[in-house]
């Protein structure tokens, strides 16, 4: 199932059944796509290597927690098209995605997860600051530099500018990998084991 298909307000305590086995029928479907599919590329073997063996019971027995999370983490981290760059709606979102990435616990997939919505909210950044062409610019400043400069801001570590520039550019280079090895499934992203992480 499509990240962006996921209905964003569902309440959580109606029709769970139901939802629960809609979801697990087309998740079972797009993991045979993907398993399939040759126009990523895929190395077969290295994917055997990295799924679970138990990774279909261990969506079953968590798919209502973790579409409770993306729908959460997906409401308190959207962008409206008409932020002002420097609105306080953009450091609330990286903050919430940044702790969700380095506070997940024993629940990888919610760190997986918001690797994919960070690259989402950088997505919607560029975006905006594409169409906002009259912004004040260094020299040799694109609207990449500008995106990184935002997300930095954002970090409230005790580092150096240039140690955070660093931890945010590395941050964003492995929301990429997530964003690319989960292909936008919720269920991809529970079932890959530390070795996927290794990979990253």
């Amino acid at each position: 199932m499509s990240l962006q298909e996921l209905p964003i307000e569902m309440e959580i305590d109606e029709e769970v059944s139901v939802y629960k086995d809609r979801l697990l029928q087309q998740t079972d479907s797009a993991t045979n796509q993907f398993i399939n599919s040759t126009a990523l590329d895929i190395d077969l073997n290295l994917l055997a290597s990295i799924i679970r063996q138990d990774a279909l019971p261990l969506f079953k027995m968590h798919c209502q927690e973790i579409h409770h999370f993306w729908s959460w983490l997906t409401r308190k981290t959207f962008i409206p098209g008409n932020v002002a760059i420097g609105d306080s709606i953009i450091t609330s979102a990286f903050a919430i995605v940044d702790n969700a990435i380095l506070h997940s616990g024993d629940c990888v997939w919610r760190s997986r997860l918001a690797y994919v919505q960070l690259t989402q909210i950088l997505i919607s950044l560029k975006s905006i600051i594409a169409r906002r062409g009259r912004l004040r610019r260094g020299v040799g400043q694109g609207n990449a530099s500008i995106l990184i400069d935002l997300y930095v801001k954002a970090q409230t570590e005790p580092f150096s500018p240039k140690a955070l520039r660093q931890k945010v550019q590395n941050r964003v280079r492995i929301a990429k990998r997530w964003a690319d090895l989960i292909s936008g499934s919720i269920f991809i992203a529970a079932v890959y084991n530390d070795k996927a992480e290794m990979m990253m």
